[in-house]
């Protein structure tokens, strides 16, 4: 007869709730993945729908793997600091132009609060969230301008797809975006700082005590969402014939990205 002694939970045993957690983020990412490829696809046809759930699923994606990696504290600190944060600067920019200039949001876009639609918010999360993740792990000490820079080149690759589909729409005397037809030097400027001050308040929200060099945090999820993010971007520019957008923003986007993936390869388990 031998006597087993328990001892709890194995390390490398995985708890039914973070395994629960696992099947929703995956599940989040494949909404993401098809919303983003199959958008150009249904103009005119549940577009909207397809857009919404774009967001939110890249959103709800976020706060559960914060949630998962981090705990019940700060997937609550994430939630409410940004969404209240991106409430606070698109309200503000519908009601004075400030720090996107004059945009008009259209009423596709779903409830909005006052003036500014409730979908936004969570598109902030959805792109902030992964981007300080990349932000963090290629530098300790600028992570939000960093991150910000990619921030900026994916709210580039999808903003002149959303602005053809009408879903807003900018005042046409204005400077553009070089590079980017159509996109003023006001949006991109104002989502620039946005970018960098979101990811700062995370960046003092979140623990960083962790080893980020390594695997402490299992982010494949977020990695890909970063992956889909800037291929559907790319996609959809191309699918509109904005192949310069394209080119400009996907490259931008491709100087954050790659290094990051690099790093993840290069200290892989």
């Amino acid at each position: 007869m031998t006597l087993r002694v328990y001892q709890g939970w194995a390390r490398h045993a995985e708890r039914p709730s973070r395994r629960y957690l696992n099947w929703l983020i995956w599940l989040a990412l494949l909404a993401t993945t098809a919303a983003q490829f199959a958008f150009p696809f249904f103009a005119g046809v549940n577009q909207e729908l397809l857009l919404l759930i774009g967001m939110y699923s890249a959103a709800a994606l976020s706060l559960l793997h914060a949630l998962r990696e981090f705990g019940a504290k700060h997937f609550a600190l994430l939630g409410i600091s940004v969404l209240l944060f991106g409430l606070v600067v698109f309200e503000a920019s519908a009601r004075t132009a400030w720090p996107f200039g004059h945009v008009l949001y259209s009423p596709t876009l779903g409830r909005v609060i006052d003036q500014a639609p409730v979908v936004l918010p969570f598109a902030l999360l959805g792109m902030a969230y992964p981007m300080f993740l990349v932000g963090r792990r290629l530098t300790s000490r600028w992570p939000a301008v960093v991150g910000g820079v990619g921030f900026v080149a994916w709210d580039l690759l999808w903003d002149p797809v959303l602005s053809h589909n009408q879903y807003w729409q900018w005042d046409t005397n204005v400077t553009r975006t070089p590079g980017i037809p159509g996109t003023p030097l006001s949006n991109t400027a104002g989502m620039l700082l946005v970018g960098i001050a979101t990811i700062q308040i995370l960046h003092w929200i979140f623990p960083r005590d962790r080893n980020w060099s390594n695997r402490s945090i299992t982010s494949t999820p977020i990695d890909l969402l970063l992956i889909v993010g800037c291929g559907a971007g790319v996609f959809n520019n191309l699918y509109l014939n904005n192949s310069q957008i394209a080119l400009v923003a996907g490259a931008i986007f491709a100087l954050v990205l790659l290094p990051y993936l690099v790093s993840k390869w290069l200290t892989r388990a």
